[in-house]
């Protein structure tokens, strides 16, 4: 099992994420960042990358001046090592991701794996949590989970526990209105036995088609879980869609603190 404790600790000390840092304060303010990707999703390989997901404020000048603000409305950085793996949002672009549905933004707002934290961050982790959660992001859902599923079957393995975890967070937020990314903790409610074995042979680095059997019942639970996704479409107990202006507002208002 991974240390996460161990890695954040140490994570100040590296030097690609040193370097990280240097280059981001070129483009703004960091408001949080967390870990995302298969740590926070429970299902680490045997030699993983770190994810480091976030968001950010740009300067006043990227966004009232004469530069395209859309060429500093999110920021990269991989290390030389290929260890680190970095990925920060604008404000503006996260907000308007999440408001159009896209699901993949909201485990950041959603993990406990935190790197960088702001009063300002944290209030707009629960904005995100309490404002832009809606039955908008079904369709976003339950493609993901096709796709990884489709990728799965046809080039890397471990996009099949992807598909499997997309879904159960899915069904999970449209039954319950719980958010949920760790594919362990799901399981608690799903109770699916192979999840936790299959988890461990990723960790180990052993195929998955390495034991046919594993293979079948994968395809068996995600059928399962495909069918009982589409149930939640038309009784989900999340809000319809977001209040445009509330998240338009909360945008303005949060500039304004940064800028005054």
């Amino acid at each position: 099992m991974h240390d996460m404790t161990n890695m954040l600790d140490v994570l100040p000390d590296n030097p690609d994420y040193i370097q990280a840092q240097s280059q981001m304060q070129l483009y703004g303010g960091l408001l949080f960042s967390s870990i995302s990707g298969s740590h926070l999703y429970g299902f680490p390989g045997c030699n993983p990358d770190l994810d480091i997901r976030g968001v950010y404020i740009a300067p006043s000048e990227h966004i009232l001046g004469l530069s395209d603000p859309k060429a500093s409305d999110n920021f990269v950085f991989m290390g030389k090592s290929r260890y680190i793996d970095i990925a920060y949002d604008e404000v503006e672009k996260y907000l308007s991701l999440l408001y159009k549905g896209n699901v993949s933004r909201l485990d950041w707002a959603n993990s406990d794996l935190e790197v960088t934290q702001t009063d300002a961050g944290k209030r707009l982790k629960k904005f995100v949590l309490e404002e832009l959660v809606t039955s908008k992001m079904w369709d976003h859902y339950y493609y993901f989970a096709e796709n990884m599923w489709d990728q799965g079957n046809r080039e890397n393995q471990k996009y099949l526990l992807y598909a499997l975890r997309i879904y159960m967070t899915g069904i999970q937020l449209f039954e319950n209105g719980k958010l949920c990314s760790n594919i362990h903790t799901l399981n608690d409610h799903f109770g699916y036995d192979i999840i936790h074995e299959l988890a461990e042979n990723h960790r180990l680095g052993t195929e998955f088609n390495s034991i046919p059997e594993h293979m079948k019942q994968i395809q068996l639970v995600l059928t399962e879980l495909k069918k009982r996704m589409e149930s939640t479409k038309l009784k989900s107990c999340l809000k319809d869609e977001p209040d445009f202006r509330k998240v338009n507002n909360f945008l303005i208002n949060l500039r304004k603190e940064f800028y005054d």
